[in-house]
């Protein structure tokens, strides 16, 4: 054990080992953090919300007795991870003084108590074989459900980690399956029509109880498919970029400019990699309604294969809500946070529209922050000290996001609260991509000159703190989440030929 230097706060190790964090003066248990061998971690608090690296939920969970001579039911923290992933409410647990934010919360979602009373999830079983190879990327998914004292709520579908669809259809099994044995008297069953990219894929299956406040851990297979008709894979684009608002008073200077000359930039150095690029749908400022974002992902979705490449980018403001990010339309206006968030396209109808895309190939750029510290300073009449994209007071709800999505998710954020404008008439996070696609992002000795999701992220992520720090004197850190393989996204400049070639 050991004493912080104020006398305030405990830390103590444990032969379970974990590392708690203790207040003093009440005996109060802080936080419990476990770290794994290889690596993966996960801190909780005594109220159930966690925080945890990409795979580290899966170590920590809840038995719950079921008595003497009964075996305990288990519910893993990444069972529940939709409630209680809340790296905000960890931070202000340990910080103090947002002891009421944080019971508001849980009153809202409930305590692990209450989401346990609901019921566990189903049990899932793939039906079909795993390790398959196949010519054909098109089959039929085949799923026995069994409900368990939960009952059962929405089954989703994932293929290369991206969740493709979600579904609460169940139907009676074929006579022949159900002659067979392979589904018992106990189970549904469900099945899903998929098709997959050439290559290995793996396909996940989750089931939530009926109240989808717990689900199961997903059941999995994995299929090779080597379609000889395959093609090339083609690139879509869809920028997003607000900079003159319905409300000018959450107006930006070069989030339009921003959209537009990524996309462009994406589209000329892409040529080389794709069979084809297809013209972007680019939505600056009137034209970035809800209505119109809607219909150019369903646009897109009409065309865009299993193979192909698809690109999200979104500049403007966001918000955190609940935990939970939203991006402000052009016509949302400020009267208060509950109108912006009326307004907003929120994080499960964002997650909700990439199910559209039916490819796992995906990269999510944001350059957005929240305007809900933005309009707090406003109506408070404090003049901003810097041009910002807004001041991120939760990122926490941009890496919900991120995990939320299942794709490969770059975002401009940092904790000094900015993400900053006025770089060479971009904003710096979307300067260091444009600079990155260029060539400076090619991986050094490379020579096909492709530039992988892997280059360019780690080239903003070396570039945009440094910007920052010379410029305003503090860091500005991008976060990032891969979601399966890095792949290559564009060619730098002068490498215009197919593969890359110079």
């Amino acid at each position: 054990m050991a004493p912080s230097p104020d006398g305030q706060l405990l830390v103590s190790g444990s032969a379970d080992q974990t590392v708690r964090l203790w207040e003093i003066a009440s005996g109060k248990l802080l936080l419990s953090i476990f770290h794994g061998n290889d690596g993966e971690w996960v801190a909780w608090t005594e109220d159930g919300f966690y925080t945890a690296s990409a795979k580290g939920d899966a170590y920590v969970g809840y038995h719950i007795n079921r008595g003497d001579g009964q075996a305990a039911d288990y519910v893993g923290l990444d069972q529940i991870g939709r409630h209680f992933y809340r790296p905000d409410l960890v931070a202000k647990t340990v910080q103090g003084g947002h002891e009421r934010e944080i019971a508001a919360e849980l009153a809202r979602i409930g305590s692990i108590d209450q989401l346990i009373a609901n019921g566990l999830p189903p049990e899932v079983r793939v039906l079909n074989a795993s390790g398959e190879t196949s010519q054909q990327r098109n089959f039929t998914l085949q799923v026995a459900i069994k409900p368990l004292n939960g009952g059962i709520g929405t089954v989703r579908y994932f293929v290369n980690g991206a969740e493709i669809a979600s579904t609460t259809v169940r139907s009676e099994a074929p006579s022949v399956i159900r002659r067979s044995g392979v589904i018992k008297d106990d189970e549904q069953y469900a099945e899903k029509p998929l098709t997959l990219p050439d290559g290995d894929n793996t396909v996940t299956v989750i089931a939530c109880n009926k109240n989808n406040t717990i689900c199961s851990r997903g059941s999995q297979l994995t299929r090779n498919v080597h379609d000889p008709q395959s093609k090339q894979p083609s690139l879509h684009i869809l920028a997003v970029g607000i900079s003159s608002y319905r409300d000018r008073d959450l107006n930006l200077k070069f989030a339009a400019n921003d959209a537009q000359t990524l996309s462009q930039r994406l589209q000329q150095q892409a040529q080389g990699l794709y069979r084809t690029v297809h013209t972007p749908v680019t939505l600056v400022n009137e034209n970035a309604t809800i209505e119109k974002i809607e219909k150019a992902f369903a646009d897109i979705a009409k065309r865009v294969e299993p193979n192909d490449v698809f690109v999200l980018f979104m500049a403007g403001h966001g918000m955190a809500w609940q935990g939970d990010y939203h991006f402000i339309p052009w016509d949302a206006v400020y009267e208060n946070s509950e109108s912006l968030i009326r307004a907003s396209l929120s994080q499960q109808m964002l997650a909700d529209l990439l199910k559209r895309i039916p490819t796992a190939k995906s990269l999510i750029v944001l350059d957005s922050c929240s305007a809900g510290q933005f309009a707090t300073d406003l109506a408070e009449g404090k003049q901003l000290a810097m041009l910002t994209r807004g001041d991120i007071s939760d990122k926490s709800a941009i890496d919900r996001l991120m995990r939320a999505t299942g794709r490969y998710v770059l975002a401009a954020t940092t904790e000094k609260g900015y993400a900053l404008e006025g770089h060479d008439q971009h904003g710096v996070f979307t300067w260091a991509l444009l600079e990155g696609l260029k060539g400076h992002a090619s991986r050094s000795g490379s020579s096909d000159g492709s530039i992988s999701l892997d280059d360019l992220a780690n080239y903003v992520r070396a570039e945009v703190p440094k910007i920052t720090q010379q410029k305003w004197g503090f860091e500005q850190i991008p976060m990032r989440l891969i979601q399966g393989d890095s792949f290559p996204i564009a060619c730098k400049a002068g490498f215009d030929k197919p593969g890359c070639k110079p």
